[in-house]
């Protein structure tokens, strides 16, 4: 990725195109952090390091540890006493401090549209600094059936439940059938 950003910086060929590339986000702050607490849409962060930028002035305590991220859906991702790399932005229609734990994903195919990308820019391709990680920059794990996984019994009771319900209802009814007939 880096030698990517090298090659067009150096290329001036392409230097009108990335003027006409969208703004980068910027995060406001990157830090590592311990969640403390979360409710349906906002993390409660125990400050352990700043790595990049200043949380200052959206500190909830005294003694400026602890920080609100808003999530929104992606907080039951999190779990409560784990640590994580934070990327945090500021909400333009809230003005608090957000985050994300998905990969955002262009809607609709993105530039694969057709007619969509007749502009010619050759935008560079980069990662979203307002997001949440594991420690080790790995992503959190997101899917659809990431809380099934965690919980192998609730699984089972998912997937043989219904079937045991059905067979039950099955035997319930052949019984009554037989003792009607005889």
């Amino acid at each position: 990725m880096a030698v990517g950003l090298l090659a067009l910086l150096a290329s001036p060929a392409n230097a009108a195109d990335v003027a006409n590339c969208p703004a980068r986000p910027t995060a406001v702050g990157v830090f590592v952090g311990v969640l403390q607490s979360r409710d349906d849409i906002t993390a409660t962060f125990r400050v352990v390091q700043v790595r990049a930028g200043s949380l200052e002035g959206y500190a909830t305590n005294s003694t400026n540890t602890l920080v609100d991220i808003r999530y929104g859906n992606d907080v039951k991702f999190l779990s409560v006493g784990e640590s994580y790399l934070v990327g945090a932005g500021t909400d333009a229609a809230t003005l608090v401090l957000s985050s994300s734990v998905r990969k955002s994903e262009a809607l609709f195919g993105g530039n694969e549209v057709a007619g969509v990308d007749n502009g010619g820019e050759n935008c560079p391709r980069l990662e979203d600094p307002i997001r949440t990680l594991h420690i080790d920059g790995s992503s959190i794990d997101s899917g659809i059936f990431t809380s099934f996984f965690g919980r192998t019994g609730a699984l089972a009771v998912a997937i043989i439940g219904p079937a045991l319900l059905l067979l039950g209802l099955l035997i319930a009814l052949v019984l009554g059938r037989r003792a009607i007939t005889q």
